[in-house]
């Protein structure tokens, strides 16, 4: 996932043959897997035997196909956007609280990329000159723009 992967995400499909993703696999379902290996995890009640299950194959040293862990990984919604979408639809999606999109050639309904908010971020950043409505935006004040939370729960 680390080298030449900018997306940092995995795509899992059902065999090697597949043109269809129907999961991915990053770095925050790693940890909760790591997690469930070394004992730290901490599963409800009904995942106890799951749980048991994974940690002993991994400490036998046994395979693990993705698909027997997914149950452990993050629960976000595989959501797809065809190639020839617009970067508002794309935006909207965001906003709706899911991460990351996958990009699928319309005819094939092939994966053809990942998008993810980092780099719809990193591009308004790096392309700010060419938006000058944006790179106005910069310099304002976080709160003056009111676009984060201001009801905040904390506990101790």
């Amino acid at each position: 996932m680390i080298k030449n992967n900018p997306t940092n995400v995995v795509l899992v499909r059902e065999s090697s043959t597949a043109q269809t993703a129907f999961s991915t696999f990053d770095h925050s379902d790693l940890n909760a897997y790591l997690l469930v290996v070394v004992g730290l995890a901490k599963p409800d009640d009904e995942d106890i035997d799951l749980y048991r299950r994974i940690s002993t194959k991994a400490q036998s040293q046994e395979p693990i196909p993705l698909r027997e862990i997914q149950p452990l990984c993050r629960k976000e919604d595989l959501v797809s956007l065809p190639a020839d979408c617009t970067l508002d639809k794309a935006i909207e999606i965001f906003g709706g609280g899911v991460h990351r999109l996958l990009i699928k050639n319309p005819q094939t309904s092939e994966v053809v990329g990942v998008l993810n908010q980092l780099r719809v971020l990193e591009f308004f950043w790096h392309e700010a000159v060419n938006f000058p409505v944006i790179d106005k935006l910069y310099g304002n004040v976080l709160r003056d723009l009111q676009i984060g939370t201001q009801q905040i729960i904390a506990i101790g």
